[in-house]
């Protein structure tokens, strides 16, 4: 899938690609990293990304790679 989604960036002149944290209710350090591989091998960036539901609202924090 990593392949595909970078093969979908070279093929596009614009492109944004979002990932949703999984949910679960308890800690989980270990991160998936697929969102990562992407980014390194389509030389995009990452940018930390936000939604509050309660208020309706969303945006883009920064970038994080």
């Amino acid at each position: 899938m990593t392949d595909f989604a970078v093969r979908l960036f070279d093929e596009s002149d614009h492109m944004y690609m979002v990932f949703t944290p999984e949910g679960t209710r308890s800690y989980n350090p270990n991160w998936k990293k697929g969102f990562y591989y992407i980014a390194l091998k389509a030389k995009v960036p990452i940018y930390i990304c936000y939604v509050d539901y309660e208020r309706k609202i969303g945006g883009f924090k920064e970038q994080f790679v």
